[in-house]
């Protein structure tokens, strides 16, 4: 078990907000109980979703779109952006938008591509906010809850947006032992669109690494 220092950077800053967003969903109850944390603290994230699992996890779409949280587009099968043609992104973007209007009457306006890979084309094409990240969990590649949960209280700052993956229960457990932490001190959390809101900041078609 790893005892947090005392002195955790983020937690001796005022006034501090930190953006959670999470990859590769919807994934079932991972997905769900990350979602039912978040709301039982007044809290938020943005679930950057793959089109061809909206489709079979309808339900549960509704639900992020209907809580405080809200959905990205994190492409129809997570094929890498800059590897496939501008016409395939554009019909796999057009075909992720009519599943997620058919579940939501709403339309997607915040994508995060596979692998942070993208060009000034495709951001152009797509016409959306391109959301990428400034803090890395990697929690893909440890999936080790502790492991985590430290180097988001060693290394996350104000305005950071920070990335997960719904995929994993260590990132699960890691998630609700940061949320207890944060609100303790007094640090929301909170989805993309929510903090450009509180902060009067109009979302562009341009890419985002924080809000620094």
């Amino acid at each position: 078990m790893i005892c947090y220092p005392k002195n955790i950077p983020v937690l001796g800053e005022n006034n501090t907000t930190l953006i959670f967003t999470f990859d590769d969903g919807p994934n079932g109850e991972n997905t769900l109980e990350i979602l039912d944390y978040l709301e039982s603290h007044n809290m938020s994230a943005t679930f950057f979703m793959v089109g061809n699992k909206m489709s079979n996890q309808k339900d549960l779409v509704k639900k992020v779109y209907n809580s405080n949280s809200e959905i990205g587009y994190h492409s129809y099968d997570h094929t890498l952006f800059t590897k496939n043609k501008i016409k395939n992104i554009i019909n796999d973007f057009d075909k992720t938008n009519k599943i997620y209007y058919e579940i939501t009457k709403d339309y997607l306006s915040l994508t995060r591509p596979p692998y942070g890979e993208y060009n000034n084309k495709i951001l152009k094409e797509l016409n959306t906010s391109f959301i990428l990240w400034d803090k890395d969990t990697h929690d893909w590649k440890y999936k080790d809850t502790e492991f985590i949960v430290k180097y988001v209280l060693e290394n996350a700052n104000d305005k950071d947006i920070i990335l997960f993956h719904d995929s994993y229960k260590t990132t699960v457990k890691a998630v609700k032992k940061l949320i207890d932490i944060l609100y303790e001190n007094n640090i929301k959390v909170l989805s993309v669109t929510n903090y450009a809101k509180e902060n009067n900041i109009k979302l562009e078609n341009k890419v985002y690494y924080s809000f620094k």
